[in-house]
C-alpha cells in the first residue's frame, strides 16, 4: 500500500505518511471495508456454491434412489406375473384331462399374464409353454368328447323312440342271431301261431309286441328261385315271394315293395297286415344277410302308436347281428311234435281218423286258414267259413320218405333223424313231401290267375302225427322260406 501523496511506500495500520504526513485512514478502512466485502460475497458465493453442490448432490441420491425404486418395482411387477403365469400353466395343464372346458378360461388367463410380462424369464416362457398346453388339450379332448357322444347317440339307439339314450341297453339272444334293446322293452315267453314257445319283446304297457317267426339258408332260395339275391332283380324276386307266401295266411297291404339296406351287409324287407289297409294289425320284417346265407323272418303286432313302434322296432333291428351261417336246417324244424296243446279248442267235435294227406285240414292258430287235399289237387283257403270266395286251386305231386326229399332237393339222410325226434309217433311213411302247381287264384270274387300266379311251383313237407282219440296233427315245413306251421285233420 503506497501514500497517494508522495507515493512512499506504508506500513499496514499507518494513519498518516511518515513522509509527507498525509492521513491515509479512509483509504485504507474504505480498502479494509471493499476487502471485507469482497470476502463477504467471495463467502456467500462459495456457499451458493456450496448449497448448489449440495443439492445437486442430493438429486443425484435422489434420482438414484428412485431409479433404485422403480427397478425394485419392475422386479416385483416381472416376479408376480411370471409366477402366476407359471402357477396356472401347471394347474391346468394337470386338470385339463379332466375338466376340459372349463380349464379352457383359466389357461387363456395364464397366457395372457406370460404374454403382458415385459422382463420375459424362464418363469414366464414355462408359464406360457404350460398354458398353450392346456388349452390345446382342453380343446382337443373336448371335441374328442363330442364326436364320440354323437356318434354313440347315433349308433343302433338314436331316436328317443324307448330304445336309446337309455344306459340299461339288454341283449336278446335269437336263434342265431342277437339283438339289443332299452328298458322300455321286455322280454317275456309266449307262444307263435305254431304253438311254439318263444321269447318275444314287448314295449311299453303292451303298446307293441315282436319276435322271430323262424331263419333259413338264403343260398336254398336263390336255387329254388333261380336268383341272385345280388341283383336288383333277384331282391325284388325274393319280396315277391315271401309277400304271395304271407298273402295266403294273412291280408297284406302296404309294403317296402323291396329290400332296404339296413347295416353292414343287412338288408330288409317290410309287409303291413291287418283286416285291410284302414285297419293295420303289425308288420312282417325280412332280413336277409349275405355273408351269413340267412334270412330271418320277424313279426310285430302292433296295438298303439303304429307309426312310433314301427320305428322303435326297425331300430332294435338296426343293433342285429347273426351269429352263425345257415346251411340246410330242414331236421331242426321238422323235428318239433310238441305244438298241440295251445289251441285244444280247435280240435273239438268231429275230426278226421284216416292218417293220409287226403281231406282237410284246418290251421292251428289264431287265423282260419284251411287246406284240403283230394286224389292228385289241392285247394287252399283263406278261411274256414267261406270256401267261394278268396282261395287257391291247383294240382299235387305228392311222394313220401327219402324219395319225396331227394325231389326237392333235401338232405334224405335227415329222414331218420326227424323218425328218431318223433319218438315213435311216426315213421317214412308219414312224411310227405308236396309239389303244388297252382293253377287259379280266386281274390274279392275276382279271377286273378293271369296276373297272380308266377308259375312257380311251391315245394311242402307234411308229417303226419298219430296223437290217438285227441286226432291228427300235420306238422307243416315250406321249403322255400323254411317256415313250420301246425294243422289238425278235421274231416277225411
Amino acid at each position: 500500500m503506497f501514500c497517494k501523496k508522495c507515493g512512499k511506500a506504508l506500513n499496514s495500520g499507518q494513519i498518516f505518511c511518515s513522509n509527507c504526513g498525509e492521513k491515509v485512514e479512509n483509504e485504507v478502512n474504505q480498502t479494509t471495508t471493499d476487502n471485507l466485502n469482497e470476502n463477504i460475497e467471495i463467502q456467500q458465493d462459495v456457499k451458493k456454491i456450496n448449497q448448489i453442490e449440495s443439492n445437486n448432490s442430493i438429486n443425484k441420491d435422489t434420482q438414484k434412489l428412485s431409479q433404485t425404486n422403480i427397478q425394485h418395482q419392475n422386479l416385483n411387477n416381472k416376479n408376480w406375473k411370471s409366477l402366476i403365469s407359471l402357477i396356472v400353466g401347471i394347474i391346468t395343464v394337470l386338470l385339463s384331462f379332466l375338466f376340459n372346458i372349463f380349464i379352457i378360461p383359466f389357461s387363456i388367463a395364464g397366457l395372457v399374464f406370460g404374454i403382458i410380462d415385459k422382463n420375459k424369464n424362464g418363469k414366464t416362457i414355462a408359464g406360457i409353454i404350460l398354458n398353450s398346453i392346456a388349452f390345446i388339450v382342453s380343446i382337443l379332448i373336448f371335441i374328442i368328447f363330442l364326436i364320440t357322444n354323437t356318434t354313440l347317440s347315433g349308433q343302433n339307439y338314436n331316436n328317443n323312440n324307448g330304445n336309446n339314450n337309455d344306459e340299461n341297453i339288454s341283449v336278446f339272444y335269437g336263434d342265431g342271431f342277437t339283438l339289443q334293446y332299452g328298458s322300455e322293452w321286455q322280454k317275456t315267453t309266449s307262444k307263435n301261431t305254431s304253438n311254439k314257445e318263444v321269447d318275444i319283446l314287448v314295449y311299453g304297457n303292451n303298446e307293441a309286441y315282436f319276435y322271430n317267426l323262424g331263419s333259413s339258408s338264403l343260398e336254398d332260395s336263390e336255387d329254388q328261385l333261380d336268383i341272385d339275391f345280388e341283383t336288383n332283380n333277384g331282391k325284388m324276386k325274393l319280396y315277391e315271394y315271401f309277400y304271395n307266401y304271407w298273402s295266403e295266411s294273412a291280408t297284406l297291404s302296404n309294403g317296402s315293395n323291396g329290400f332296404n339296406k339296413l347295416n353292414d351287409d343287412y338288408y330288409y324287407a317290410t309287409m303291413d297286415y291287418g283286416r285291410n289297409a284302414n285297419n293295420i294289425n303289425g308288420k312282417l320284417y325280412l332280413v336277409v344277410s349275405e355273408d351269413n346265407n340267412a334270412i330271418l323272418s320277424f313279426m310285430s303286432n302292433i296295438i298303439n302308436n303304429f307309426d312310433q313302434n314301427s320305428e322303435r322296432i326297425l331300430t332294435i333291428l338296426k343293433t342285429m347281428e347273426i351269429t352263425k351261417t345257415y346251411d340246410d336246417d330242414t331236421a331242426d324244424y321238422l323235428d318239433s311234435m310238441s305244438s298241440w296243446n295251445q289251441y285244444s279248442n280247435l280240435r273239438q267235435g268231429s275230426l278226421g281218423t284216416k292218417k293220409t294227406i287226403n281231406g282237410g285240414w284246418r290251421i292251428l292258430n289264431s287265423y282260419e286258414t284251411y287246406w284240403v287235399f283230394k286224389d292228385g289237387e289241392f285247394w287252399w283257403y283263406k278261411s274256414l267259413y267261406d270256401l267261394n270266395d278268396n282261395y287257391w286251386y291247383g294240382t299235387t305231386k305228392i311222394l313220401t320218405g327219402e324219395k319225396g326229399f331227394k325231389e326237392v332237393g333235401l338232405d334224405e339222410n335227415k329222414i331218420d333223424q326227424i323218425i328218431t325226434n318223433s319218438n315213435g309217433k311216426i315213421n317214412s311213411n308219414n312224411i310227405y313231401t308236396i309239389i303244388l302247381t297252382p293253377k287259379k287264384i280266386i281274390s274279392n270274387n275276382e279271377d286273378k290267375s293271369s296276373t297272380n300266379i308266377s308259375g312257380e311251383d311251391w315245394h311242402m313237407v307234411w308229417i303226419i302225427v298219430d296223437h290217438g282219440s285227441e286226432g291228427l296233427e300235420a306238422q307243416v315245413f315250406n321249403v322255400k322260406t323254411a317256415e313250420t306251421s301246425y294243422y289238425v285233420k278235421i274231416n277225411d
